[in-house]
């Protein structure tokens, strides 16, 4: 719906800003340094709830990783995310407060890989809101 898109470009201008401005003090969300990058928000039809896709960041050379380091460097960040992505929250919210914006969830995209070069495509990782 048109809501559903306003409210996610919104919200991932916002989370972006967020990231970058909570990065430029902590390294809670980067590695080796960069930050990890959002890829695209998803909202639900209620507006209530929205999901963040993230990956590495394309600065990064992954080519020289293996794959199973890479899945565990993921792992580890999608760990970080779910315990301290409320930081990331709080900055939204801060930013949007003139209305409750959706709560956020964080979603590892299935893009990550040491082939970085290749499309980024979220409609393979995404799931039907309940």
């Amino acid at each position: 719906s048109i809501p559903q898109l306003q409210e996610s470009a919104r919200l991932e201008s916002a989370l972006i800003d967020a990231l970058a401005s909570y990065s430029s003090k902590y390294t809670t969300f980067s590695i080796r340094g960069h930050s990890i990058d959002v890829l695209g928000v998803e909202v639900s039809p209620d507006l209530k709830n929205a999901r963040a896709y993230w990956c590495l960041p394309h600065s990064l050379d992954l080519d020289r990783l293996p794959q199973s380091k890479l899945e565990q460097v993921v792992k580890r960040m999608q760990q970080i995310l779910e315990e301290k992505g409320g930081k990331i929250q709080a900055l939204v919210h801060t930013r949007l407060r003139a209305y409750y914006p959706p709560k956020i969830k964080w979603v590892a995209s299935e893009h990550v890989s040491k082939d970085l070069k290749r499309g980024v495509s979220l409609e393979s990782g995404k799931k039907k809101w309940r």
